[in-house]
């Protein structure tokens, strides 16, 4: 799948001053997702992703911003809430060092995914420097099947 940025964030070659929208500095984190994606509310998982055209192996389904939560916050208000389910683990360095795991609210279709240990599809990675996830099909997936990780 190749991403073409919309001509508002591409260089150009103008002489006029750039915006920072115009010229994206190397941090700018590019997100993609695949075309014909649409939410079945009604499932017997309930809610699930589906694509309505054939998906290659390999190809990026979605890249997914995160926000991080930190420990106090998530056991005081996220742990014992169905938000808690849609989270993520997420590997940090604490203040003295040390490794720690915090939770990372999934933006985007990443959270939609539905768990399966016998039809998994969608791949997914963490990129802990970007604060992003990029989900990727395991398979090809053809017209009608559930993404499920």
């Amino acid at each position: 799948m190749s991403i073409t940025p919309p001509a508002s964030i591409r260089s150009s070659a103008s002489p006029r001053p750039s915006t920072p929208l115009e010229a994206p500095l190397p941090s700018h984190i590019p997100l993609a997702r695949c075309a014909n994606l649409v939410i079945i509310p009604n499932t017997p998982k309930g809610r699930g992703v589906f694509t309505s055209a054939f998906i290659s192996k390999g190809s990026v389904i979605d890249v997914c911003p995160v926000l991080l939560l930190g420990l106090e916050e998530n056991v005081k208000h996220i742990g014992h809430t169905s938000l808690y389910h849609y989270t993520y683990n997420w590997p940090t360095i604490g203040e003295n060092g040390n490794k720690k795991v915090a939770q990372a609210v999934v933006f985007g279709l990443g959270s939609m995914f539905n768990h399966s240990t016998q039809n998994q599809n969608v791949g997914w990675e963490r990129d802990t420097e970007r604060g992003i996830i990029t989900y990727k099909a395991l398979r090809n997936i053809e017209d009608g099947e559930e993404l499920c990780e």
